[in-house]
């Protein structure tokens, strides 16, 4: 969800990262960049956070505890619910349309 605050835009970020030091670093990163950003640290927790709050983008890990990527994007389709996203296996790798 996109709020104004003192006429800029804040871009809320979900990322969904089970190694804590990467994701760390990825929050950092983007808070540093003027990005609202929530971690969480399983599939599960993706998944309900993803249901429970709005954001403007999910970068995903794919191999997660509880629940992989594929899966939390599979149940966030289902749900109807539209978060652009990134399949996060590496720096490069961005994209936009859910795994065939």
């Amino acid at each position: 969800m996109r709020s104004e605050r003192s006429g800029e835009t804040t871009v809320r970020v979900l990322v969904v990262e089970d190694e804590k030091g990467l994701a760390e670093s990825m929050r950092r990163g983007l808070v540093a960049e003027g990005f609202v950003v929530d971690v969480v640290h399983d599939g599960v927790s993706g998944l309900w956070a993803a249901s429970e709050f709005s954001y403007d983008v999910a970068i995903l890990d794919i191999m997660l505890p509880r629940l992989n990527g594929y899966d939390v994007l599979k149940h966030i389709r289902d749900r109807n619910i539209w978060t652009p996203k990134s399949d996060h296996r590496g720096p490069a790798d961005c994209s936009t349309q859910p795994p065939d």
